[in-house]
């Protein structure tokens, strides 16, 4: 068994806080005595549960607005911002970065609560719990992390991969983690113990994307082209359960980068360096919507409002909403001063959140 002890600092409202850290071999859970008080604990946990919201499905819209300028432009990142999330009560904002960092926003405040170093290198996912109380990360050591967040300790390690952990999603209920990978699998973990349940083979090259289905059934996910093997650039369905692949959805001609379920787990919005956002019907398995505008790779995509806009991100520097029936663009925010490669959006908060090569997070209000 490989034990290791390791300081780490964390940014505190009041301070500076040094936590120490027993980390064990993959997948045994590691508990710290040192517990202050916990600065998410006062946001108003309302509305958080471990039930699935199934929404009904909402009619597009485009009478969206968000404002011109940035709600916040968040500092504190010394690198590129690789992966944002918000928290399921919308209040936090966590963002991984190139400078091996993770920090969590406060919203309300527009100020970074804490700061969370353990891996080596690159922070390239992270994804909350149903209930907010833990955030999980993943990078380019293959290591998955699952970080208590009541505490800001460190809980459980998972040598998970052996390359880059692209993604990572918690299903609906907080039961399990799937993760993707340059290693060409994409896995699903025990959320309690770390224990592996399922590796989920067929993708012939890197797995950038992984999604859970409202139901959290379904898990979805997407492929690319890193390792010249032959070009696998589609969307694979699997089923949650058994870990057999359902079905393959193919449309793309370049790298798969997102996918994300509507709401209502009627479409699936997908991403791709082929400059374009496609919508798929879930039931039907076929493309129903494309998205065409940006003028290089999209990294990044989510479903705003309430659920008939779409929000993409691209190297072209530009974030454009679409209405997801018509396809038309229906606002396109400032230019960042450089390439975007992240976005995420709260339904609760209202919120859209960008980041990318500058290192600056901005966040967007949506009215």
């Amino acid at each position: 068994m490989l034990i290791h002890h390791i300081l780490t600092k964390v940014n505190w409202p009041n301070g500076l806080l040094t936590a120490s850290l027993l980390v064990i071999s993959p997948g045994i859970a590691c508990n710290s005595s040192n517990t202050p008080n916990n600065p998410l604990n006062s946001a108003d946990q309302s509305g958080i549960s471990g039930s699935v919201n199934v929404q009904s499905d909402a009619p597009s819209t485009q009478s969206i607005l968000v404002d011109d300028n940035p709600l916040y432009s968040l500092e504190g990142h010394t690198g590129r911002v690789w992966a944002m999330a918000h928290s399921p009560d919308g209040r936090y904002l966590a963002s991984g970065s190139t400078d091996g960092t993770i920090r969590v926003w406060d919203l309300a405040e527009g100020q970074s609560v804490y700061t969370l170093a353990s891996h080596d290198g690159d922070v390239r996912s992270l994804a909350f719990s149903a209930d907010g109380t833990f955030l999980v990360t993943g990078g380019d050591d293959g290591i998955i992390r699952f970080w208590n967040l009541q505490s800001g300790d460190e809980q459980m390690v998972i040598q998970a991969h052996n390359q880059v952990v692209r993604d990572l999603a918690f299903d609906p209920l907080g039961r399990y983690v799937a993760s993707s990978s340059y290693d060409k699998t994409s896995k699903l973990w025990s959320a309690d113990d770390g224990t592996l349940l399922h590796t989920l083979q067929g993708h012939t090259d890197t797995v950038n994307t992984v999604a859970f289905s409202p139901s959290g059934e379904t898990i979805a996910t997407g492929s690319g082209s890193v390792f010249n093997s032959p070009a696998d650039y589609s969307i694979r369905l699997w089923d949650t359960a058994s870990g057999q692949e359902i079905s393959q959805l193919r449309s793309h001609t370049d790298n798969v980068r997102e996918l994300v379920f509507s709401p209502n787990g009627v479409y699936i919005a997908s991403a791709s360096d082929d400059r374009t956002v496609k919508l798929w019907d879930v039931d039907t398995q076929e493309v129903i919507q494309s998205f065409r505008g940006h003028e290089s790779d999209i990294p990044g995509v989510v479903f705003a409002g309430d659920g008939g806009i779409l929000a993409s991100v691209s190297y072209d520097r530009t974030v454009r909403l679409w209405d997801r029936e018509t396809g038309a663009e229906v606002k396109q925010l400032p230019e960042h001063p450089s390439q975007v490669w992240v976005v995420s959006y709260s339904a609760t908060s209202n919120t859209l959140a960008t980041g990318g090569n500058d290192g600056v997070v901005r966040v967007w209000s949506i009215h």
